[in-house]
């Protein structure tokens, strides 16, 4: 069949950049009022940091790198969900996944050490537990939810490591190059889907931290800390609502929903 190939023409860039927003326009329109629900989350997490007191001076405290860690990880959560948002925002969303993952990784980090926080710092070191064997991000899901580590995470992985063209910029180049190397996947294709996989990841992600939040937080809150617990319920509620994003078009929809469940799930004591 004659497709008359030498009349072909590539897309120009300018063509590709105006369909491309347009498309990410349209999507991020649909999204709106989740994103902005995103602002009262990072309030939440930075009311809750003022209120907290560092009262970790005592190196020799059982669990001293634990606590400590999972402080700095809340001092910086807010900066890294609002790199996130705005990445999501410009329709950067296997960026945004990528960012959505290191959260998920770090809230594995902490539930991992929830039972033994002594070996934090062991970890912290060496990145071993106090035997010597290493632990990997696989250790972390196997321990706390088995199977989740092949069924989703994996996924996730593998999807963010490919170099899929899902930028205008990087279309474009690509396009351009005439390399057949890098796999061509134009945004339209992918846009909502993965858009709704980005923010359901995200607020999985917040989710996550915002049932271990006062756990972490406790010691340090007062009677006078009630009204910031009641929007954590608010918002907890709110995102759990969220996360059965019912248009969110993915394989594996059931077994990806019980897994988001779990990884959300409130912290063993």
């Amino acid at each position: 069949m004659d497709l008359q190939l030498e009349n072909f023409k590539k897309p120009c860039y300018a063509d590709i950049l105006e369909h491309e927003k347009a498309v990410i326009t349209e999507t991020y329109l649909a999204f709106e009022k989740e994103l902005a629900e995103i602002a009262n989350v990072i309030n939440l997490f930075f009311e809750m940091l003022y209120l907290k007191r560092i009262g970790l001076n005592d190196e020799s405290t059982p669990g001293y790198s634990f606590f400590f860690h999972a402080y700095e990880v809340y001092c910086q959560l807010p900066c890294d969900v609002r790199s996130l948002v705005v990445d999501f925002e410009r329709g950067y969303y296997v960026e945004a996944f990528r960012k959505s993952r290191s959260l998920i990784e770090t809230l594995m980090k902490l539930k991992y050490f929830l039972k033994d926080k002594e070996s934090m710092s062991v970890y912290l070191n060496s990145l071993k537990d106090k035997k010597g064997g290493k632990i990997t991000v696989k250790k972390f899901f196997d321990k706390i939810i088995p199977q989740a580590y092949d069924k989703y995470y994996r996924f996730v992985s593998r999807f963010t490591h490919n170099n899929y063209v899902l930028s205008p910029q990087r279309l474009a180049s690509s396009l351009n190059s005439g390399s057949n190397k890098v796999p061509y996947r134009p945004l339209p294709t992918y846009c909502k889907p993965l858009a709704c996989s980005a923010i359901r990841f995200l607020f999985t992600a917040l989710l996550g931290y915002l049932n271990a939040a006062p756990y972490f937080l406790s010691q340090e809150l007062t009677d006078n800390s009630l009204p910031i617990f009641s929007r954590c319920q608010i918002l907890k509620k709110y995102l759990e609502n969220k996360i059965g994003i019912k248009d969110f078009s993915q394989e594996n929809k059931d077994d990806l929903s019980e897994i988001f469940k779990e990884i959300s799930a409130e912290p063993s004591h």
